[in-house]
């Protein structure tokens, strides 16, 4: 909740949410959408070190960016 609730007051953050997964409620899925590159890019620097980066070090990500500038 907490990492949820700073990525949401990040600047540019335009989305953030995290839900578990129906049919496997090991699988959380994230969704992010920032305003631009610079901003995502913010957010990846200010998870570095944190609780959420220690615990999620291991997940497998697939991420798809769309309209990066």
């Amino acid at each position: 909740p907490e990492h949820i609730r700073l990525s949401q007051q990040e600047t540019g953050c335009l989305q953030f949410s995290v839900t578990q997964d129906v049919a496997v409620p090991t699988r959380y899925h994230v969704y992010e959408r920032f305003m631009d590159r610079g901003s995502f890019i913010a957010h990846q620097n200010r998870i570095k070190g944190t609780d959420w980066e220690r615990a999620a070090r291991n997940v497998s990500r697939h991420y798809k960016i769309y309209g990066a500038d």
